[in-house]
């Protein structure tokens, strides 16, 4: 793809994410390689105005499956392991964050704990998509929303919607009176 048309298609993610990045290797140009080099899955089907997604989960055949099904309507970002996740956040902050807690490096859920108590990721909703039925930790966490497996695309991305379109007042608010 020429690099006008990368400019024309991602201006956000090359202005705030790819442009900094590098600087910061003393470089000031570009090509498409160094858009996958940062980590960034940019999706051709959903706009740059789209919500961004990050997708956290170890098997690749449910990461695929999910990363398009979204894509088309979401930027979507996919990683398989906890510090992948961790550096995407730093370098582009998502809307929604999906993860399979599976995929995390302990069973204590410590990645989740850190992006609450963190100022700067505190307000991203998390969403946990998995096999485990531990709907109650989840949610005492404060995860936006627990899916247990299998779960379609289409439930996943009806889920992701409604938290989009919520805020999270809203959220506290209903959950109050359940």
């Amino acid at each position: 793809m020429p690099k006008v048309e990368l400019l024309r298609r991602y201006p956000r993610f090359i202005e705030q994410i790819l442009l900094p990045y590098l600087r910061n290797q003393g470089r000031s140009s570009f090509d498409q390689n160094d858009l996958l080099q940062t980590g960034a899955n940019v999706n051709d089907r959903a706009s740059s105005q789209s919500p961004a997604i990050l997708i956290v989960e170890s098997d690749q055949a449910t990461l695929d499956l999910y990363e398009r099904e979204l894509g088309r309507r979401y930027r979507v970002r996919v990683c398989g392991d906890e510090q992948a996740a961790r550096k995407m956040v730093e370098m582009c902050v998502p809307d929604v964050i999906v993860v399979e807690p599976n995929a995390l490096e302990d069973d204590q859920w410590t990645f989740l704990h850190a992006f609450h108590a963190a100022p700067a990721t505190r307000h991203i909703p998390i969403v946990i998509c998995t096999s485990l039925d531990e709907r109650r930790r989840g949610l005492e966490m404060g995860v936006a929303a627990y899916l247990v497996k299998p779960v379609l695309p289409m439930t996943l991305a009806q889920r992701l919607a409604h938290i989009l379109h919520h805020s999270p007042d809203e959220e506290v608010n209903r959950a109050h009176l359940k």
